[in-house]
């Protein structure tokens, strides 16, 4: 989809790639041959027209063990950048997936229930989306609220 965005779209678009064995195949195929070259960095990828982004999630420092280097054994969602509990208190982590590590899957029965909870989650339970965000407002040329209270007015 995001071949055909980026010859034809105005309007900034950014594509969000989950940092699984899928999201991570789906991104590394879009190459030059599409129109897209490398971004601000290995996670970003830019449209030649410009308007059209794909980014890979970013690994939160505590989900390392979730997007190993090897893309055939990663497994980073989006909804893993919620706390364990939260995700466990929805019913969300699948079994552990390696024996004596912390590595999970997402069921995928439940992820609709689950963005529905969020709705009703706190603001510091969004804090892992941090990185995230502020690589989205810099796409969209944005200054983040760090940056803005830093600058002189």
């Amino acid at each position: 989809m995001l071949e055909l965005l980026g010859r034809y779209e105005v309007r900034p678009i950014v594509g969000l790639f989950d940092n699984d064995r899928a999201g991570a195949e789906q991104f590394t195929g879009l190459s030059q041959s599409h129109g897209y070259s490398n971004g601000d960095d290995e996670l970003h990828r830019r449209h030649a027209k410009g308007f059209v982004h794909a980014h890979l999630l970013p690994v939160p420092p505590e989900r390392t063990d979730f997007a190993p280097d090897c893309i055939p054994h990663r497994m980073l969602e989006l909804e893993h950048y919620y706390s364990d509990e939260i995700l466990q208190a929805n019913g969300v982590p699948e079994a552990l997936t390696y024996p004596g590590a912390k590595v999970f899957e997402i069921k995928d029965s439940k992820k609709t229930a689950f963005a529905e909870a969020a709705k009703t989650l706190n603001v510091a339970d969004f804090v892992n989306f941090s990185p995230l965000f502020t690589r989205l407002l810099k796409i969209f040329g944005i200054p983040s609220v760090k940056s803005a209270e830093a600058s002189p007015g």
